[in-house]
């Protein structure tokens, strides 16, 4: 058997075998064609995905605070006055210092526009006398302590010295001057003590006693009550 191939024959070989390849080519081609065509297709006909729509932000509420109850404030204390030990007219009482002893005994307070004799001193103000007994309890001589002796009620009044011992010649005053006056031990002694009151300025009054010689640096006085300068009766 010839073994050789005749050069036409091989060049139908080879045209033949390209036709083959382009064939498969054009047809590879073409079923890509379709199947691109095809998926574009379902491509425009597939429905959109809808977004989930956002929630519109709401406002959040302030949360209101619960009532808390106010506490009742703590009243700041205060001191309480100190009672003094009271007395009244022609009750009897001792006022004791450290070496001294006196009892007293108020029988009584009046008002006046002058002391004295005969037209007497006129008052600044109101004469307001204070008739009363001192007796010596000490062992001592003591002179009777007339800075110890106050007014007191809207005022500060210590004894008017003249007006006190001008007391001792008006015949409507009971006894003698306390003014510059000693009393021994045991001695006893009435009379009177003044003083020059501004009526404006006199409120319920009332007179306290101390010591002159206290025990301590602040001595629990005695007190009178005597009224008002409007409730004296006048000499």
């Amino acid at each position: 058997m010839d073994t050789h191939v005749r050069p036409m024959n091989r060049r139908t070989v080879l045209v033949a075998v390209a036709s083959a390849l382009v064939g498969g080519v054009g047809g590879y081609a073409a079923g890509s064609t379709d199947d691109g065509g095809e998926a574009r297709a379902q491509s425009a006909t597939a429905p959109a995905d809808t977004p989930t729509p956002t929630p519109a932000p709401t406002d959040t509420p302030t949360p209101t605070p619960a009532p808390t109850d106010t506490p009742t404030p703590t009243p700041t204390p205060t001191d309480t006055p100190r009672p003094y030990p009271t007395r009244g007219f022609d009750d009897v009482f001792e006022v004791t210092g450290s070496s001294t002893d006196l009892r007293y005994i108020v029988h009584g307070a009046f008002r006046a526009d002058t002391v004295g004799r005969f037209d007497g001193t006129p008052a600044m103000g109101v004469y307001v006398v204070l008739e009363m007994t001192i007796e010596n309890r000490g062992s001592g001589r003591e002179a009777v302590p007339l800075r110890e002796i106050v007014l007191r009620g809207g005022l500060k009044k210590f004894p008017d010295t003249g007006a006190t011992n001008a007391a001792e010649e008006d015949d409507r005053i009971e006894g003698e001057s306390f003014a510059d006056v000693a009393l021994y031990a045991g001695d006893r002694i009435r009379g009177a003590v003044v003083y020059d009151v501004d009526p404006s300025a006199a409120a319920d009054m009332s007179v306290w006693f101390t010591p002159p010689d206290p025990e301590s640096d602040d001595p629990t006085p005695v007190v009178v009550p005597i009224g008002t300068l409007n409730g004296l009766e006048a000499l």
